[in-house]
C-alpha cells in the first residue's frame, strides 16, 4: 500500500517521493501555469489545483481518502536573509505559508515535510518554530 500524498508549493519534493515506490502523490497545488504544465506531464493523474488558498480539504479527502503525508515549499522570499524588501508580493508569499499550516491541521496527516530558509523558524523570536511545534 502507498502512502498517499498532497503535494503543496508543486515542485521537485514530490518526484523523490514517488521515485521510492511507496507513495502516491493524489492531488496537488501550484498557481504558476509553466510549473503546473511541468507537473501535469510529469504526474498525470494528480488533481492538480490552481491555488492553494481555495482547497476545500474535507472535499479532497472525500474523494481522495485519508492523506498520509503533507508536502511542499511554500514562497520563501519574505523569510531569508537575502531578502531586504518588503514588498505587496512578499508580503503575500509570506502568508502562503499559513496555507502550508492550514492543510497540515485540516488534514491531520501522519507526517508533513516543509521546504524553507532557516530564517522561518527564527522569525518573530522563535514563535514560529514553536508554531510548527505544536501543529
Amino acid at each position: 500500500m502507498a502512502y498517499k500524498v498532497v503535494d503543496l508549493f508543486a515542485g521537485g519534493l514530490s518526484l523523490g517521493f514517488m521515485q521510492t515506490g511507496k507513495f502516491e502523490i493524489v492531488a496537488a497545488a501550484e498557481n504558476n501555469p509553466g510549473a503546473r504544465k511541468t507537473y501535469k506531464r510529469n504526474h498525470k493523474l494528480t488533481r492538480l489545483y490552481p491555488d492553494v488558498r481555495t482547497i476545500d480539504y474535507r472535499e479532497l479527502e472525500e474523494s481522495c481518502g485519508k492523506i498520509d503525508v503533507v508536502i511542499g515549499g511554500p514562497p520563501c522570499q519574505g523569510f531569508s536573509n537575502a531578502n531586504r524588501q518588503h514588498t505587496t508580493i512578499i508580503s503575500m508569499n509570506n502568508r502562503l505559508v499559513k496555507e502550508y499550516v492550514r492543510a497540515v491541521r485540516e488534514l491531520e496527516p501522519e507526517a508533513f515535510v516543509m521546504e524553507n530558509v532557516p530564517g522561518l523558524v527564527r522569525l518573530f523570536n522563535g514563535q514560529v518554530k514553536c508554531g510548527y511545534a505544536q501543529i
